[in-house]
């Protein structure tokens, strides 16, 4: 049962119930409540939504890091294969690589034509490898024979790290297992 209720200057709407007690109707606060809710929950939608893409981007990224480190890595296998082949490059120093070098100089040097005894790319150009002989702690790296390789993703979108394997044996390599030289480090 509705009826009207007088008090003070006001009138309002008042609904009756089974047992006779009169409730008196909320006009609006519960749509600014509603309203709040909905406020709060696009919120923490939007939140959530922004923090699945930047996840998203996150995940990319480590995936092409990592297939470029593959890239490098496949690289300096292959040039170990040929060692027997290509063969130290005895003047390497700091003219050819700098120690913060990158995917840009590196290929720069292992693509170059004038250096094919000495680096090998691969059939994508998504890594290379060269062999060469390291004096004078260049690098950060003791005195030795070694394997640098890098490897890059999309034409350098994503490169992976240089990976220095150093080759054991002083000598040149043989063609066979027996003779080829073997890995003593592999970073």
């Amino acid at each position: 049962m509705t009826g009207h209720i007088r008090t003070g200057h006001r009138q309002e709407r008042v609904t009756k119930t089974a047992g006779g007690m009169a409730i008196r109707k909320q006009r609006g606060a519960a749509l600014i409540v509603v309203l709040l809710f909905l406020t709060v929950s696009l919120m923490i939608g939007l939140s959530s939504m922004r923090s699945a893409q930047i996840d998203e981007r996150l995940a990319g990224n480590y995936r092409a890091a990592a297939e470029a480190q593959m890239h490098a890595e496949n690289a300096a296998s292959a040039l170990y294969g040929m060692l027997g082949v290509k063969e130290a490059w005895k003047g390497f120093g700091a003219d050819e690589l700098s120690s913060g070098f990158g995917w840009k100089a590196f290929h720069g040097v292992a693509a170059d034509t004038g250096n094919d005894s000495h680096c090998h790319m691969l059939g994508d150009d998504a890594g290379g490898a060269c062999h060469v002989s390291v004096s004078g702690g260049h690098l950060g790296l003791q005195e030795g024979r070694y394997i640098i390789a890098m490897g890059a993703v999309e034409g350098g979108m994503a490169e992976g790290g240089p990976v220095f394997v150093r080759v054991a044996s002083p000598g040149a390599g043989g063609a066979s297992d027996a003779e080829r030289p073997g890995i003593s480090a592999w970073h």
